[in-house]
């Protein structure tokens, strides 16, 4: 069967930088493009006084273009992906309130130490703490991401050895192996998808039984999370290779996390991030420049 949906272009956040000249054209066009708010809070978590003009402009044109943001966190993308809507609760309100109040109060700001000051008085958060909590989360995520390729490359060098002596080939079935076509007994609450699910509600303190996950399990979007927990599968398996002491970079994570919004085949995510090589499909990934091709259409 022919796909005759409109593609969606979503731009990340290093995205947003190079075609910010762009907004308006994309805006006034009938191209369909978006970014996300938790691109947003990514540019806002970066802030300092070194980069503190170059994001309040990038903020203030999203703002002022009405270019469309997604308005929901990685954490809503995966409940939704479960027919639950957790819009309402206390942790991911606050989240949204504290990111408009502290773009509100970037744009207003005409130095990253008016910023800064208004943030404490007028909040009562101080960024530098918030930066340092932020940094030690990425330096935790970083280090369980790293773990896992050097398992991975442990289990590499071995199934190469293995090959080696006695060569097998394996056909893997995408759809199969992410669950996209199933029967009720071939559900699995111990999936990845199960586990993201668990993680969110634990995240958010909402107490639930494992029958309350597995009656979820046939009510998810099946598409929704395939390119995120594939992203993650490749991501870690294109490290697995890389037999040098590099491990996994230190952004690498919330890198990866843009992937919760490209819920299906229809969407392709613009970036020059070279990560997006390697933890998408090809037709699911386009660089600045080819966008750029895009607009001029």
């Amino acid at each position: 069967m022919i796909n005759t949906k409109q593609k969606i272009y979503y731009l990340e956040t290093n995205a947003l930088y190079s075609l910010s000249n762009y907004f308006d054209d994309i805006v006034c066009s009938e191209i369909n493009a978006a970014t996300s708010i938790f691109a947003l809070k990514e540019i806002v978590d970066g802030l300092d006084e070194k980069t503190f003009y170059k994001r309040k402009v990038l903020l203030d044109k999203v703002c002022t273009s009405n270019f469309k943001i997604y308005p929901y966190l990685p954490a809503e993308c995966v409940t939704t992906a479960f027919k639950l809507d957790v819009s309402m609760f206390p942790k991911i309100l606050n989240e949204k309130v504290l990111l408009q109040s502290k773009i509100k109060l970037i744009r207003n700001a005409s130095s990253f130490d008016e910023y800064q000051d208004k943030l404490k008085k007028e909040m009562g958060v101080d960024s530098i703490k918030s930066k340092d909590s932020d940094d030690e989360r990425e330096q935790q995520y970083k280090k369980i991401i790293s773990k896992q390729i050097e398992e991975d490359r442990i289990n590499i060098k071995k199934l190469k050895r293995e090959q080696k002596e006695n060569p097998t080939y394996v056909q893997i079935d995408i759809k199969k192996a992410f669950g996209l076509e199933e029967s009720e007994s071939d559900i699995d609450a111990n999936s990845e998808e199960a586990s993201l699910l668990r993680a969110v509600l634990d995240s958010l303190s909402i107490t639930y039984e494992e029958p309350d996950i597995v009656n979820a399990m046939p009510q998810r979007d099946k598409s929704a999370l395939v390119a995120v927990l594939l992203g993650n599968h490749l991501y870690g398996a294109s490290k697995g290779f890389e037999f040098d002491r590099k491990l996994a970079g230190r952004n690498d994570v919330n890198d990866l996390m843009h992937l919760f919004y490209l819920r299906d085949e229809n969407f392709t995510i613009v970036s020059d991030d070279k990560i997006f090589d390697n933890s998408t499909l090809k037709n699911m990934r386009m660089k600045v420049t080819e966008f750029l091709q895009v607009i001029k259409e």
